[in-house]
């Protein structure tokens, strides 16, 4: 059991680690290659997919790794999927014919729409694999998803200095990956799971799905709103400017990433069969690694963010040091938040998710209006350190009143 946690962790790991410094990687590129505007429309279009992807996902991914995946069945949970992606890219192609960005502009940012949707189904197979821990079949996925993406990306990108023409290169390969690995694999794995019961309506998988989709558009919409204000209040250039510094912190999402695909499983069972001593000791783990690895990178921040920003992105991002001492803090507060939200999934605890994000969002939607326009980058990153403090707090308090409860139940 334990050499199994252990294989799984560093696949996903390792998976998660190259993915995060390959898509690091094509940002740089962007930054090198092209310009800081150009990185603000590539942000952007990040930006305001990925709040509405997560939407139509349901978060699937936390429900496949319960034994609800056997009960709906994968094909439940497929045909959700692609209808919620259909719906998703038709009404984001009429938004974007209704907006205000220029054609160029909005041509990305459709591109970047279908690169999400490709992604999302990927990430369904992903949850197929993770439900039979094996995460080394994610790994390679995300891994070849990964270096082969960038690479034909820089590629289209250097000769066509094009952004359009670099996502078509992507688009392309990870389509193929999809129907070559991901689908086969998957495949591979359905043949020798037990069929589904076929007791339960999809409509009753869609709405256990609703609260968690609805939940993890808000958070990601909330890690997005400062870039929307920072797009209207000032520029491209300066979107380009915080997203390059906030990506950052986001590899360290893809190490915490790797932790909960790893542990979730196997917490999901610990709390099922009341052995919360197992539970709870599987979750300090993960804390202290955190907390360790944190210490290392504020510490390097501190002395060397400036050298690391000049060397990374070039000469005009050594001025953001305290931006990114900024982000770097917001990061150990939103990741330990995450800690627990993992062992609340773990619980099959999905309430109250939106009540905290919705919080979150009313944080970040007045913070944001009283502090970008006068402290510009500095005021974004402060909002997120205010909005993550909140919703951390509201997670641990959320995560021991259940925790309390199961344990008082375990004792009769």
């Amino acid at each position: 059991m334990k050499s199994l946690l252990i294989k799984n962790f560093s696949w996903s790991f390792f998976g998660n680690i190259v993915y995060a410094l390959s898509q690091w990687v094509l940002l740089i590129i962007i930054t090198r290659a092209g310009s800081s505007y150009d990185a603000g429309v590539y942000s952007l279009g990040l930006a305001i997919t990925a709040p509405f992807i997560l939407l139509v996902n349901l978060n699937f991914t936390a429900i496949q790794s319960t034994n609800l995946q056997v009960q709906f069945g994968f094909l439940s949970f497929k045909f959700i999927r692609l209808l919620g992606n259909l719906s998703f890219f038709i009404v984001f192609s009429i938004i974007l014919i209704m907006s205000s960005y220029d054609f160029n502009v909005s041509i990305v940012l459709l591109l970047i729409a279908l690169v999400k949707v490709v992604e999302s189904v990927s990430d369904l197979y992903y949850g197929l694999f993770q439900y039979n821990e094996r995460l080394d079949l994610v790994a390679i996925s995300v891994i070849k998803r990964g270096l082969i993406g960038t690479l034909l990306f820089g590629i289209g990108y250097y000769f066509f200095n094009e952004l359009s023409v670099a996502l078509i290169f992507i688009l392309i390969y990870w389509f193929i990956n999809l129907l070559f690995y991901d689908s086969k694999k998957g495949n591979k794995l359905l043949k020798r799971m037990p069929k589904s019961k076929h007791s339960i309506s999809m409509w009753h998988l869609v709405k256990l799905g609703i609260p968690l989709g609805i939940a993890a558009c808000i958070a990601s919409f909330n890690v997005n709103i400062p870039r929307i204000f920072l797009e209207n209040y000032l520029t491209f250039e300066d979107l380009g400017y915080f997203s390059a510094v906030f990506y950052m912190v986001l590899i360290i999402g893809k190490f915490m990433t790797s932790l909960a695909s790893a542990f979730l499983p196997r917490l999901a069972r610990l709390y099922e069969k009341n052995d919360l001593r197992s539970f709870t000791n599987i979750l300090k783990i993960i804390i202290l690694m955190l907390l360790i690895l944190y210490l290392l990178i504020m510490n390097v921040t501190y002395f060397f963010g400036s050298e690391l920003l000049g060397l990374i992105y070039g000469e005009e991002y050594k001025h953001l040091r305290k931006l990114l001492m900024l982000i770097i803090f917001y990061g150990l507060l939103n990741y330990l938040g995450f800690v627990f939200e993992t062992g609340l999934n773990a619980m099959k605890e999905y309430r109250f998710r939106m009540v905290c994000e919705v919080l979150v969002s009313s944080v970040i939607i007045g913070g944001c209006f009283y502090f970008i326009p006068q402290f510009s980058l500095i005021g974004a990153a402060v909002v997120l350190i205010i909005a993550a403090a909140v919703k951390c707090s509201f997670l641990i308090s959320l995560f021991l009143v259940q925790f309390l409860k199961k344990r008082r139940g375990a004792y009769y």
